[in-house]
């Protein structure tokens, strides 16, 4: 798949920018640096850029803790950690390791010290680390330190093969507006070491100077009115080179992060060149003139890229089709949020959105880039009976944003055939009392698919199942780990249909190995949820909850009963070879299978490896109403990306090689038949029992 916008991990998407930017600074800067010298012809350029009233601050972050060394060094690429086919945080164990050192024993700390004494090394010549030589017993041939240029030391421990490395220290420089403009990584350097002052003078007097012709945020070159800098020493190495360049240095060092309490960092996209990957701090962008939709820095990118063999991932076959996915951005922006025009714009920064609503707690953690999750699973109990911090005995608020009011009554629950058809986002929100301002929906959006899958589109495609007349339902998410991590907004389906009682298994190797084969009920206490064991005490109860189940492996070795419904979320089929496997499963069961993508594209290369994998083919994506509102930055392309954005399902082939389709086109269905009212089943079920007792 040549596009992965919407699929990468942010965390990794945002590193990759750190780190291309840290190798072009290092490439003009290394010479400079290693003789220690300033250049007179680039300050002289430095006093002509145009003087913005900003201030800037310079961070000096230390890192004491956490190291790191290489699984498999002859798995890296270009220097790079890893591969353009890792997708995922958890992609990355197959390369390296971090190691916390605060755990270690007094004689590893012991070891550890006295081998950086004796692998203390100085910068190379032209910016490039020194050889490392291992001792003999761990290692058969040299090292390089990958990515970081200037200081580099070889840390061995007895624990691993390959030499341990840390960062000591991570410098960076951001505006007062938020933007990022440039990152600076030192190993084995000393801030308070006599003999490492000059060069940490001579460095972050390079960084700043880097940062002003080559800012890696958005905007031209330019100098900032005053810097300041978080770190005394620091400060003061900064004391007599800044003025001469008309930049003011603020008279004290300032602790924290932010100058103002307003402050928030910025995720503006920085956008880079499809083929070479090269930022628009390194060239001049701009789209291909045709379709608008992809980026290039050259003709000859371009050329390469429309020239591309086999023809079908050629940009030449592609262009015209996403000529047709560019039309589309108004109407996946057709939002009724208050927010909406922010959040849908091309330039949408969500770090700044999620900070100035204060959306930084709780499940919120999930969606940024700042703040560290919290422990991402339900976890099972460990030995002795303790429950885990996640989803535990004790429970967890349902969010407050759900809080505001109870279902409403006079209202017509999201999705009745009674309701306008084309406002279901907004006839959740009537129905839930929630204003228009509330952002709940960027969490919701998967609860809230299934939802309307269940109700709206497997009734229209499939109506010989008649799935609204089940009074349970089987649901397999494959691949849901994001879903699993923020379980207990499933929770919203309880609430949508009462009436049903509902399995939820969640299928794939991308889930916790540790949670495999686990089986728990999500149920209400008072004004939490809580993940109790599924043990027979608690089927006795008769108590209304979900039934989740796991099985961490790859879903075609999954057993046990067919499923009511089968559904993946931003599915990406050409990302992962496991699909090659899945699909054919699925063709075998020939159970509803739905699937959401991010954009109009992805579904098209979905349906040309469903055509591969089982002979079948997939419908025709439908916009999805629960979509999430939060438009995905992409960096190489100007397509428009949303989690969730499209739907379609499999149309399976019979025995004798024809696609079954199940049903006509959906404008020729009339509306299904409307969702249950779940006041009405309330009520029906308390009319049920009270007959039971009569009867007794």
């Amino acid at each position: 798949m040549e596009f992965v916008s919407g699929y990468r991990d942010p965390m990794l998407e945002f590193s990759e920018l750190l780190f291309r930017w840290y190798r072009v600074y290092l490439s003009e800067c290394s010479g400079w640096i290693s003789r220690r010298v300033r250049s007179k012809e680039r300050e002289g350029a430095i006093k002509e850029l145009l003087s913005k009233p900003v201030s800037w601050t310079l961070h000096v972050l230390p890192n004491k803790n956490i190291s790191f060394h290489l699984k498999n060094p002859e798995l890296q690429i270009d220097d790079a950690f890893y591969s353009d086919d890792v997708l995922h945080l958890g992609d990355l164990d197959k390369y390296i390791n971090l190691v916390y050192l605060e755990g270690e024993s007094p004689e590893d700390v012991s070891a550890r010290e006295e081998c950086e004494r004796g692998l203390k090394c100085g910068f190379g010549a032209g910016g490039k680390p020194p050889p490392l030589t291992p001792h003999s017993q761990w290692m058969g041939k040299r090292r390089y330190l990958p990515l970081v240029g200037g200081w580099a030391c070889g840390q061995h421990h007895p624990s691993f093969a390959s030499p341990l490395y840390r960062i000591d220290y991570v410098l960076v420089v951001v505006e007062e507006t938020g933007s990022v403009l440039g990152v600076d990584f030192l190993v084995g350097a000393d801030l308070h070491e006599r003999a490492d002052a000059s060069l940490w003078g001579v460095r972050v007097y390079h960084l700043l100077c880097q940062c002003m012709v080559r800012p890696m945020g958005a905007g031209a070159p330019r100098r900032p009115k005053s810097i300041a800098v978080g770190e005394t020493t620091v400060h003061d190495f900064l004391g007599n080179l800044l003025p001469p360049l008309g930049i003011h240095l603020m008279e004290k060092p300032f602790r924290g992060w932010m100058l103002t309490p307003s402050f928030s960092l910025s995720s503006s996209v920085v956008r880079s060149c499809h083929v070479c990957k090269r930022r628009s701090f390194e060239a001049a962008l701009s789209p291909c003139g045709h379709c608008r939709a992809v980026l290039y820095c050259s003709e000859t990118c371009k050329s390469q890229d429309w020239n591309k063999r086999p023809a079908d991932i050629s940009h030449g076959y592609w262009c015209g089709k996403m000529v047709q996915y560019m039309e589309l951005a108004p109407k996946l922006a057709e939002l009724p949020f208050s927010f909406t025009k922010e959040v849908t714009s091309p330039t949408f920064d969500k770090e700044r959105f999620l900070s100035t609503k204060h959306l930084t707690e709780s499940y919120w953690m999930a969606e940024t880039l700042i703040l560290l999750p919290w422990v991402p699973y339900p976890h099972a109990a460990p030995p002795g009976g303790a429950q885990s911090p996640r989803c535990s005995s004790r429970g967890r608020p349902i969010p407050t944003l759900l809080l505001q009011g109870a279902p409403n009554p006079h209202a017509a629950p999201p999705g009745d055939a009674q309701s306008p058809r084309c406002s279901f986002r907004g006839q959740y929100y009537n129905w839930r009392r929630l204003d228009l301002d509330n952002p709940i929906a960027v969490l919701l959006t998967s609860t809230l698919t299934i939802y309307h899958v269940i109700t709206r589109m497997v009734p229209r495609h499939f109506p010989d199942i008649n799935i609204l007349k089940k009074q349970s339902l089987k649901i397999h998410i494959i691949d849901g780990k994001r879903e699993y991590e923020s379980i207990e907004l499933l929770w919203e389906l309880a609430v949508l249909m009462p009436c049903v009682l509902f399995e939820v298994t969640f299928v794939g190797d991308s889930l916790p190995v540790e949670e495999d084969n686990r089986h728990f009920v999500l149920h209400r206490k008072g004004s939490k949820l809580v993940c109790t064991e599924f043990t027979s005490p608690y089927r006795n109860k008769g108590e209304r909850g979900i039934q989740v189940k796991i099985h961490a492996q790859p879903y075609h070795t999954l057993q046990g009963a067919k499923p009511d419904l089968v559904i993946g979320f931003n599915a990406g089929f050409g990302l992962k070879d496991a699909w090659l496997s899945i699909l054919p499963r699925l063709q075998f069961l020939k159970v509803p299978a739905y699937f959401s993508e991010c954009s109009q594209y992805s579904c098209e290369v979905d349906g040309q490896i469903v055509a591969v994998a089982t002979g079948g083919t997939a419908s025709d994506p439908f916009l999805n109403p629960f979509r999430s509102p939060l438009r995905i930055w992409a960096t190489d392309n100007c397509m428009p990306w949303y989690s969730n954005a499209f739907l379609f399902h499999l149309i399976y082939k019979t025995s004798n090689g024809k696609q079954r389709h199940p049903a006509p086109p959906a404008r020729a269905v009339p509306d299904q038949e409307p969702a249950p009212d779940p006041a009405a089943c309330r009520k029906k079920k308390k009319g049920g029992r009270k007959n039971n007792k009569k009867h007794k």
